[in-house]
Formats: structure tokens, C-alpha cells, sequence
């Protein structure tokens, strides 16, 4: 929220009302938070309604939502592959990333995919879904699907991460034999 007052001279005899005082002609500033960014500055005016004004399109302006940048799906898992390299993950891990964005891609440019955007938690769920993976190695390549999702939220690409509400496939484990003394 924005707050105006007047800034006074050193010479208006109002100096020592404070900034709450408005009938002088000292000039206009502005005070407060816009979409979370501090603003302290000068509006250029000693009219108040002008400044008034200029403070509301300001805030019907900064409540507006902005949309995130449309980003190629090839491109948000090249920057992410980037990334993973950059902190010094594994070749293996990165192996089965590259394995993994391959067939996101091919899964992508099938369904006529484009953008990182187009992509919610139905697209998810049918991505998965073309999984021959099954008990641990999918559990473990939601985990990277969901990695891949963070860091493109993260990076403010999408609005929201679908890959958060894909809940992990039951795992099933084969029953063990007992040991025999042979």
C-alpha cells in the first residue's frame, strides 16, 4: 500500500505539523510497498489530487497478475541440465536426467507441447502415465519429474508446479524366501 504526504522545505512554516500535513505547497512524494518492492520517491507535483492520481493507476498497475515468460520445453531442460552440471551432480544422475527430458520432449512435440506454460497437472499425469517404469525407478523419476518442476516454477516460468500434486506409484515388493540351511 502506497501512502502520499508532503515532504516540507526547510523554509514551509508547517515544517514541524510533520508529513501529515497537507495544505502547504511543499512538494508530493510517496511512501509504502508495490508488489512487494519498497518505494520512497518524489511524485513530481504539489497537486494532490494529480498525486492521488498517479498513487492509485500505480497500484491498479502493480495488483495486476503477470504472466510468466513463455520458455520452449527444449530450453527449460537445457537450463536445467545447466544447472544440475553446475552443482556438481553425478554423470549418472545427469544420465538419467537427459534420459528423462528426452522423453518429455518426444512427449511434448507429440502432443504438440510448446511452451512450459501449456503444462498442468492433467499433462502431467498422462506424461507419467506413458512410464513403462514401475516401484522404485518410478518413484525415483517422479522425484526427478518433480525436480525438473521446481526449479522451472522456481525460475518463474509457470505459475504453478503440477508436478507437486502427482501423488508417488505404490510400490509393490516381491515376497522374500525364507534362507534354507542348504
Amino acid at each position: 500500500m502506497l501512502t502520499i504526504y508532503r515532504r516540507h522545505r526547510k523554509t514551509c512554516k508547517q515544517r514541524d505539523d510533520g508529513r501529515s500535513y497537507r495544505r502547504c505547497f511543499c512538494p508530493i512524494w510517496v511512501d509504502g510497498l508495490l508488489s512487494g518492492v519498497e518505494i520512497r520517491k518524489s511524485l513530481k507535483t504539489r497537486d494532490w489530487q494529480a498525486a492521488h492520481q498517479l498513487v492509485r493507476l500505480w497500484e491498479a498497475e502493480g495488483r495486476r497478475e503477470e504472466r510468466p515468460k513463455p520458455i520452449a520445453v527444449k530450453d527449460a531442460c537445457d537450463r536445467f541440465l545447466s544447472d544440475a552440471e553446475a552443482r556438481g551432480l553425478r554423470e549418472p544422475t545427469l544420465y538419467k536426467y537427459r534420459l528423462l527430458f528426452r522423453q518429455f520432449q518426444d512427449f511434448a512435440a507429440l502432443y504438440g507441447l510448446a511452451t512450459m506454460v501449456e503444462f498442468d497437472v492433467d499433462w502431467a499425469r498422462r506424461f507419467r502415465a506413458t512410464w513403462p517404469n514401475k516401484n522404485i525407478a518410478a518413484r525415483k523419476k517422479l522425484e526427478a519429474l518433480r525436480a525438473f518442476f521446481r526449479f522451472v516454477h522456481d525460475s518463474g516460468w509457470i505459475p504453478t508446479n503440477p508436478a507437486s500434486r502427482l501423488k508417488p506409484p505404490k510400490i509393490t515388493e516381491p515376497p522374500t524366501a525364507p534362507l534354507l540351511k542348504e
